[in-house]
């Protein structure tokens, strides 16, 4: 930004003076919940993962929110009447 012009000398010493590793939230995907429902859930999530990659998604590289119709009450329901 500083060799664009977009911000001044000061600004940029100021700027690299911020620890913003300090400031950094848990990605999204890491959170503990969401963890335990990617393991419960795992053959589908993987299954949606592979869909996106035939169909040309770069998964690494793109931050994307995927929606599908799943649902974990229907799933969970199934699940009990089948034990």
């Amino acid at each position: 930004m500083l060799k664009e012009k977009l911000i001044t000398e000061q600004e940029y010493v100021q700027a690299k003076e911020v620890d913003v590793s300090k400031t950094l939230r848990p990605r999204y995907a890491e959170s503990t919940e969401i963890a335990k429902s990617n393991i419960r859930y795992l053959a589908y999530t993987q299954g949606v993962l592979q869909e996106l990659k035939e169909l040309k998604y770069n998964i690494n590289n793109v931050s994307m929110e995927v929606k599908t119709f799943f649902d974990k009450i229907i799933q969970r329901n199934r699940k009990r009447s089948l034990e």
